[in-house]
């Protein structure tokens, strides 16, 4: 909650103890208000404390299973770490990421890691053995560093099919966002009282807004690669859409976009971005051009504040590092797409690396198709299809792994 004023953050917590959340069983009976029993949604709550990782799963009304793990935030960190190094990403990303001026990149770790290894040691920590392929939706409740990793590529099925082949997920960051999120969607209502629930939505594109590759400044801290392949990614985007507004190159700059950005329906940035662990609110990023090149997550955040701001329903970040922020014990904090969630947008879709331009193109303009059909369990259910169409076509998950739904879905 870092970056908001203290009455915000009293209100948000003033809202969060209405509900009465003091046990596993009080959490299970929320999920019943929130969720419809018969549409194969699982619910994964993580926690940790004292070395000890805490995975709850739920089915709405129903606590499923409780297991503890011992593990070091250190131990944690470094399975995240050889599963990029076991994917190449580093390798991929390497002349592709920013990086900062007059200091020497920081040598990558060589060892040679095994990438079904890694997996199954993954799947066995975060997902439980008795997740099944009745379950059509899991929504993540993270805590450290769990929300950046690529749930996708975990295979907790006999057949070691993928989670993807199966099941549509969404990352919350903090379980307060998520109960906020949720409450904010039903609007104060029961799903009850909203029946007959929709099984499926599709978006309508109104009023879109794309950023497309900004010509990056050349006089600060960093140097920022030119990124040739965002522009094929929009232009593919682009395709989807009747009417749209478009800021690329040097037109890309902060002033013109958070004109625009009021009263889109979607918000779609690909540019550069930066997350920094350390101070996530002030020093994470996106790239603009102009004097005043930095979209900093402080500055998403507090549109909020401004008088006639409505943020975007949807925000796409095709960015390096997007969905990266401050890992905690309760979730990430001070992420982009966390920010922009404050802002007011409720559907997130970000990147966790920058991966290869023709496979981005292609996920994210099959994305931008089934997001306007009925699609159930809305966005991530258009992305899982997107994603499904990118495994098929481009079949290592370095390509298809990347991207993930933050936010609730409907």
């Amino acid at each position: 909650m870092r970056g908001m004023p203290a009455y915000e953050i009293k209100e948000l917590l003033e809202r969060y103890k209405q509900n009465k959340i003091e046990s596993d069983a009080d959490f299970a009976r929320l999920l019943s208000h929130y969720y419809s029993s018969n549409k194969g949604i699982a619910v994964i709550l993580y926690f940790y404390n004292n070395s000890i990782l805490k995975r709850t799963l739920f089915e709405p009304g129903k606590l499923i299973e409780t297991k503890e793990f011992s593990i070091t935030v250190e131990e944690l960190f470094a399975l995240s770490t050889r599963l990029n190094s076991a994917l190449n990403v580093y390798k991929l990303t390497s002349n592709r990421s920013p990086v900062l001026r007059g200091i020497p990149p920081m040598p990558r770790d060589t060892t040679t890691y095994n990438l079904t290894n890694i997996i199954d040691t993954l799947t066995t920590i975060l997902l439980p053995a008795s997740f099944s392929k009745t379950y059509q939706h899991l929504i993540v409740i993270p805590c450290l560093n769990i929300g950046t990793i690529p749930f996708y590529l975990l295979k907790p099925y006999a057949d070691s099919t993928y989670l993807i082949d199966h099941c549509s997920l969404e990352v919350a960051p903090t379980l307060l966002d998520f109960v906020f999120l949720r409450s904010k969607i039903l609007q104060g209502k029961t799903i009850q009282q909203v029946l007959p629930y929709p099984d499926s939505l599709a978006f309508t594109l109104d009023n879109p807004l794309f950023v497309s590759n900004p010509e990056y400044p050349a006089n600060t801290d960093y140097y920022f690669p030119d990124l040739p392949g965002a522009e094929k990614e929009i232009d593919s985007a682009i395709a989807s859409s009747h009417h749209y507004k478009l800021f690329k190159g040097r037109d890309a700059k902060k002033d013109s976009i958070l004109k625009y950005l009021t009263g889109a329906d979607l918000a779609y940035f690909a540019t550069h971005g930066v997350a920094d662990a350390t101070d996530p609110v002030n020093k994470s990023f996106l790239v603009l051009s102009g004097e005043e090149p930095y979209l900093t997550s402080k500055e998403i955040q507090n549109l909020r504040l401004k008088k006639d701001f409505h943020a975007p329903e949807m925000v796409i970040l095709s960015a390096c590092q997007t969905g990266l922020g401050k890992s905690m014990d309760g979730g990430i904090a001070g992420s982009l797409a966390r920010s922009f969630i404050l802002s007011g947008s409720n559907y997130i879709i970000e990147s966790l690396w920058n991966v290869d331009d023709m496979a981005t193109a292609f996920l994210m303009n099959r994305f931008m198709f089934y997001i306007q059909q009925k699609t159930a369990f809305f966005p991530s259910g258009a992305l899982r299809l997107a994603v499904l169409d990118t495994k098929q076509k481009f079949p290592s998950p370095l390509y298809w792994a990347s991207f993930s739904a933050f936010g609730t879905s409907w």
